[in-house]
């Protein structure tokens, strides 16, 4: 529990906040003293101040090269903070880390069926619009136009570098 640790004790840290998440070790720097803190109260509730207080600590941990402050449950094992997730061990870690890497999953091996119903949608609004045939046939004219062009100039930047090494040769002769 966050209450146990002690300056010098390592964190596990999943920070999502990239394109990809990475997994570091902290060190704690200090824990404070627990104290109360006011939880939001949920709509149509009561107000009862019992109700709405944790017990929190501040943990103090160094990773990265900065030093960050996080507000923690004290008798908790893990704890998310905007884009991290603080954990005193490494199974709530890999915990998260596996249901990211099956949603992940799931989402690669739907992409084959999503084009299946891509190409299924424009088939039926060629068939039902001839204005989108139309202008997925133009759209397709210019993509193969465009690739002819490329190909054209990639070629004449072919030969021009073979027209300048053929004079720089017959030049030195």
């Amino acid at each position: 529990m966050f209450k146990d640790f002690q300056s010098g004790f390592q964190v596990h840290i999943l920070d999502k906040s990239g394109a990809v998440p990475s997994y570091k070790i902290g060190k704690v720097v200090s824990v404070s003293p627990p104290r109360l803190e006011q939880k939001p109260m949920m709509q149509g509730q009561m107000a009862n101040p019992m109700m709405f207080t944790d017990r929190v600590i501040d943990l103090t941990v160094e990773h990265d090269g900065q030093t960050k402050t996080y507000v923690v449950p004290e008798t908790g094992n893990v704890a998310p903070s905007a884009a991290l997730t603080l954990a005193c061990s490494t199974e709530p870690i890999l915990n998260e880390v596996r249901a990211m890497l099956r949603t992940s999953t799931d989402i690669i091996n739907s992409v084959d069926h999503h084009k299946e119903v891509v190409n299924k949608c424009e088939s039926i609004m060629q068939e039902m619009n001839p204005t989108f045939a139309e202008s997925k046939a133009q759209n397709e004219r210019i993509s193969m136009m465009e690739k002819s062009i490329a190909d054209m100039t990639q070629t004449m930047g072919e030969i021009r570098q073979l027209l300048q090494s053929s004079q720089t040769k017959k030049t030195k002769e």
